[in-house]
């Protein structure tokens, strides 16, 4: 197995990541434009943040992923309409969709959200994550282990590119 860049011992049965020094669980907090949103829906999701910030006393860390946008399974999939395809006017609608996802792969970048709760015992940080949930109000994605895994790697990897991850 090659060897890591972070100190990661073990992900456990109840999906906490244990570090040589302490234990950590990470969300993944749903996006909200709030740019677009109308101004009560704008207040709602501002003041809830506000709520977490200013009840939840812990030590908490908020990464901001900005990941290349990946569309090559669809990509892959219109490269095998195209060639089973018969129709030249469906032929043509199929090669501007593959130009549109390429433009995608190329311009667009997915920006995600993570908050991560840590402490050193795992008793300690059940104990946040339960305060976690009750105070915090928008909705969060349980992440799975090799999703957890990942985003570790990602913040470890020296030769992973500073820009795409930003530690607040």
């Amino acid at each position: 197995m090659a060897k890591k860049n972070y100190p990661l011992v073990r992900i456990d049965q109840d999906n906490i990541i244990e570090l040589e020094n302490c234990f950590i669980e990470i969300f993944q907090v749903e996006s909200k434009n709030i740019f677009t949103l109308q101004e009560t829906s704008k207040n709602i999701k501002l003041e809830s943040f506000n709520k977490l910030i200013n009840t939840f006393k812990d030590d908490i860390k908020i990464l901001i992923v900005n990941t290349p946008f990946n569309t090559l399974d669809e990509q892959e999939h219109i490269h095998s309409q195209i060639r089973n395809c018969t129709n030249d006017l469906y032929l043509s609608f199929l090669n501007d969709k593959l130009n549109d996802l390429m433009k995608l792969d190329e311009e667009r970048e997915e920006t995600k959200y993570f908050i991560m709760l840590f402490d050193s015992s795992k008793e300690k940080l059940l104990k946040k994550i339960d305060k976690f949930k009750r105070v915090f109000k928008i909705s969060f994605f349980y992440l799975s282990s090799s999703e957890k895994e990942q985003l570790l790697y990602k913040l470890s990897n020296k030769n992973y590119q500073c820009k795409e991850c930003i530690l607040c």
